[in-house]
């Protein structure tokens, strides 16, 4: 029972450390990702209305 102590639960609190840790790298990644199809969303917007507004001008 002690072996169990002391070295499988150390590779199992490592294991869940290093799911923890990149669970928290994915979800900044995702974060930065949806942050920036905003931005890319914003100025897609911003085109559409310019060559509509051109379009019509024209």
């Amino acid at each position: 029972m002690s072996y169990i102590e002391s070295h499988v639960e150390k590779d199992i609190q490592q294991i869940a450390d290093g799911h923890k840790m990149l669970y928290e790298k994915m979800d900044r990644e995702f974060k930065e990702l949806h942050e920036e199809l905003d931005e890319l969303k914003g100025t897609q917007a911003a085109q559409e209305f310019v060559i509509t507004r051109r379009l019509k001008q024209g």
